[in-house]
C-alpha cells in the first residue's frame, strides 16, 4: 500500500483542505498501488484549478501530445511492474506484452487469466471470471475537479470498462494495428516534429501516440476507462 496525498471520507475533498486545518500538516490515505498509478496518470493530464470562479487551465498536458509521450508511458509502466515485482516478493514477475507486430485480429492478451476477458452479455465489459471485474474506477469526477477545486480521491465508482478497438470517438483506433503499421511506423526516422504536438506529421511519436492522420498507429486502442 502507498501513502499518498488524497482522503477517501468525500468526493468533495478540496485542494485547500490537502494540507490540513492548520495548512503545514499533508493529510495522508491508504491506497492501493493500481489506484495509485492510475491517480499519477490523471494527474499528469489534469486541468490546473485556478480558484473560484475561474476557468481551469488545460493548455498542457504531460504525458500526451507531446515529446514526453513515449518516455513517460513507459517509464509509468515499468515502475508499476516493479512495484508489482516488490510486492508479490517476485523479481521476474513482468506485466503481460500485446505484441502488435505479430498482427491478429484480438487481443491476446485480454483474457480470464491475465487481462480479463471481454463479458459476453456487453461489449464494454469485463468477463465475470475474470477477478477485474470486481474494480472500481477512481478519479470520474472530472468536471467537479475542475470547476469546484476538489481532488481526485480514492473513492470507487463504476467497474472497469474495456473495448479494444473500440474507440468511438477516434476512427483511426477502432481497428488493430497489422504488421505494416509497426513496420510504417519504425520507418520514420524523425522521434519528434514541430510543433511537437498531435498536429505533427512525420513524426514517430505521434505516430505512436494515434495521432498523426498519415501515418496512424493506434495508442488507444485498449479503450479502458480506469
Amino acid at each position: 500500500l502507498w501513502h499518498i496525498v488524497i482522503d477517501n471520507s468525500s468526493s468533495l475533498y478540496s485542494y485547500q483542505e490537502v494540507y490540513g486545518p492548520d495548512g503545514n500538516t499533508p493529510q495522508f490515505d491508504n491506497i492501493t498501488i493500481y489506484n495509485y498509478f492510475v491517480w499519477t496518470h490523471y494527474y499528469s493530464v489534469s486541468k490546473t484549478y485556478m480558484g473560484a470562479g475561474q476557468a481551469s487551465f488545460g493548455g498542457v498536458d504531460f504525458s500526451h501530445e507531446g515529446p514526453g509521450f513515449v518516455t513517460w508511458h513507459r517509464f509509468h509502466l515499468l515502475q508499476l511492474e516493479r512495484d508489482m515485482q516488490d510486492m508479490l516478493g517476485d523479481a521476474p514477475f513482468a506485466l503481460p506484452y500485446w505484441n502488435f507486430a505479430i498482427g491478429g485480429s484480438e487481443c491476446d492478451v485480454c483474457t480470464d487469466d491475465l487481462l480479463g476477458a471481454r463479458s459476453a452479455f456487453d461489449m464494454n465489459s469485463l468477463s465475470p471470471n475474470s477477478v477485474f471485474s470486481q474494480w472500481r474506477v477512481i478519479c470520474e469526477s472530472v468536471e467537479d475537479y475542475d470547476t469546484l477545486g476538489t481532488f481526485c480521491n480514492n473513492s470507487e465508482t463504476s467497474p472497469i470498462r474495456r473495448n479494444p478497438a473500440g474507440n468511438v470517438a477516434r476512427p483511426m483506433v477502432q481497428r488493430l494495428p497489422e504488421p505494416q503499421d509497426v513496420v510504417d511506423c519504425l520507418d520514420l526516422k524523425t522521434f519528434d516534429t514541430p510543433p511537437y504536438y498531435s498536429t505533427s506529421s512525420e513524426s514517430f511519436r505521434n505516430t505512436v501516440e494515434g495521432e498523426d492522420t498519415i501515418h496512424p498507429i493506434q495508442q488507444t486502442l485498449l479503450s479502458t476507462e480506469t
